[in-house]
């Protein structure tokens, strides 16, 4: 979507089955726009995926998913994706990265 404004512009007015943000991401740091995602009635219950490439202590994680409910560690495969993504949208014939 390129920045975390458009993003969760585009979520809010499109309302997607599934969000996967990064974490480090032009224009703000992906867990605001995931924290103002669930406190939206419209969007709180959109399951999260934050993607990141930093190693993030237990801390951080636990303060982050507060807002999100997977995390992915990049680089990632397209299966460990793809298994992430069906566990919330169930299963799928194929998936383009």
């Amino acid at each position: 979507m390129g920045d975390g404004h458009t993003g969760l512009d585009q979520a809010v007015k499109i309302n997607p089955g599934l969000i996967i943000l990064d974490n480090r991401m032009p224009g703000m740091p992906g867990e605001l726009p995931a924290r103002k995602l669930k406190s939206m009635p419209k969007t709180k219950n959109i399951p999260i995926i934050m993607a990141t490439a930093m190693k993030l202590t237990a801390e951080q994680k636990e303060m982050i998913k507060m807002d999100v409910q997977e995390f992915i560690q990049q680089p990632f495969s397209q299966r460990g994706l793809q298994s992430k993504i069906e566990k919330y949208l169930g299963s799928l014939i194929e998936i383009s990265i």
